[in-house]
């Protein structure tokens, strides 16, 4: 919106006025180096409160990796390109927003999606029946199908895995997680209790979420060449409903036990002696995990699904470092406070990187209709315009934030009915776009 605003007032290409402001006054300089140094700094004293500088040195340096990296890109550092400095502040942002109360930082959330819609509305009527918009609306209900498939999956493995409902089997040996217990805990005396603070004030998932949300912002307003937000929506939706698809199907085959003790009696009740019981039970939402869904962990297929989105549409060495070493920190937290064995983090990444290769021909399917398109002015967005954006994503925040969970997966069902009747209806509108994106926020927060 800014960028927009911008243009109006100098009467210039705002993607040409970025470019040149970067070309006059950003080089690579110690001014920079510096500032990027001092947020990971200020966050590592918060977090410490131990006078060991062991726990400091160690939290600057976790801290630093990917804050760091991710601050000089978005200062400039590099020659970056604005689209990259708009990734690196969704990075910067949401590490900052994430020290806020959560429910201001989901307002936050819903207030830059309604600002997103606005200035991303294309001057004159949206073309409908583009293949690539239909396929990808198709991919989201693939997608949410799977993803209802998945969640009702965790609760039957559990329900039906009887030594987990009447006792604790023994867990098997993660060798992952005693070689790092043994570096965290013996080496470095770390405090666990420090471990899951870093791991709260990074809030890793919800960093790439954000940037995720930002990738499709860049990828609407066109500031990035020969990319359009449908082919990366249908390369992305695809490749993580396959890979929750592979997820289910291997934890159905060979039931692994849970590391934690009592796992079943923490999460689900004792199983029901009716079916229609046992579909009210698995279609409430498992935000917190299950206790048998093993050997692929579904933490790890999302954040890595959509950290490939965002490393490819940024194309910066900086920012696939330090996005890809906030993942590896996230995982090896997941590790050590005992969510998952430290295979499934492994076997999902792995598995996920590898599947985003694959899917990449996907992105080809895009005739790239929409590239080049006009957006309408934000002088001329009227009072009917604000409340047909607006609405949506405040509905989205009172289901997330006022709503009782177990509700949410119907509301799913019914709002994907309703868009497909839309869209039969009216053809792909943008409108009809901004309320896919509204219901993909709002699902991420709950499943999440």
């Amino acid at each position: 919106c800014s960028a927009r605003i911008w243009s109006k007032e100098t009467g210039t290409s705002w993607l040409d006025r970025l470019g040149q402001y970067d070309n006059e006054n950003v080089q690579k300089n110690k001014e920079a180096i510096v500032v990027a140094f001092l947020l990971p700094s200020c966050l590592s004293v918060y977090l410490s409160e131990s006078p060991k500088p062991a726990n400091w040195w160690f939290l600057l340096v976790f801290l630093s990796i990917p804050l760091f990296l991710s601050i000089l890109v978005l200062l400039g550092y590099g020659n970056a390109q604005p689209h990259q400095r708009c990734i690196a502040l969704g990075v910067v942002g949401t590490v900052l927003g994430n020290q806020l109360p959560n429910f201001v930082s989901i307002a936050l959330v819903f207030i830059g999606v309604a600002m997103f819609g606005l200035s991303s509305i294309p001057d004159g009527a949206s073309v409908s029946g583009n293949k690539a918009k239909v396929l990808a609306v198709l991919a989201s209900i693939l997608t949410a199908v799977v993803f209802l498939f998945d969640n009702f999956s965790v609760w039957v493995v559990a329900a039906t895995y009887t030594p987990g409902i009447t006792g604790t089997p023994t867990p098997l040996q993660d060798n992952g997680r005693i070689v790092e217990s043994y570096i965290l805990d013996d080496i470095l005396d770390l405090d666990r209790r420090l471990m899951s603070k870093l791991r709260a004030v990074l809030n890793v998932q919800w960093v790439l979420v954000a940037t995720v949300g930002v990738c499709l912002g860049v990828l609407d307003l066109q500031m990035v060449n020969k990319r359009t937000i449908y082919g990366v929506c249908i390369r992305a939706l695809l490749m993580l409903a396959s890979l929750r698809l592979i997820r289910v199907i291997s934890f159905l085959l060979t039931v692994l036990p849970s590391q934690n003790p009592h796992c079943y009696r923490a999460h689900f009740p004792p199983p029901p002696g009716d079916w229609f019981s046992w579909i009210q039970i698995g279609m409430l939402p498992q935000a917190h995990g299950g206790c048998n869904d093993l050997i692929v962990s579904g933490h790890a297929t999302v954040l890595t699904t959509f950290c490939c989105v965002a490393t490819s549409v940024a194309g910066n060495r900086l920012v696939s470092i330090s996005l890809w070493s906030m993942l590896a920190i996230d995982f090896l937290i997941e590790v050590y406070e005992g969510f998952h064995y430290s295979v499934d983090m492994w076997m999902g990444a792995l598995i996920g990187t590898m599947m985003w290769q694959i899917m990449s021909p996907l992105e080809n399917i895009d005739d790239q209709g929409g590239l080049n398109k006009k957006l309408k002015s934000l002088s001329s967005v009227t009072t009917s315009d604000i409340l047909a954006y607006s609405i949506p994503a405040a509905a989205a925040f009172v289901s997330v934030v006022l709503l009782p969970k177990e509700f949410f997966p119907y509301i799913v069902i019914l709002c994907l009915l309703f868009f497909g009747a839309q869209m039969i209806r009216q053809g792909f509108t943008h409108h009809l776009q901004h309320l896919l994106i509204c219901l993909l926020f709002a699902t991420l927060n709950i499943f999440l």
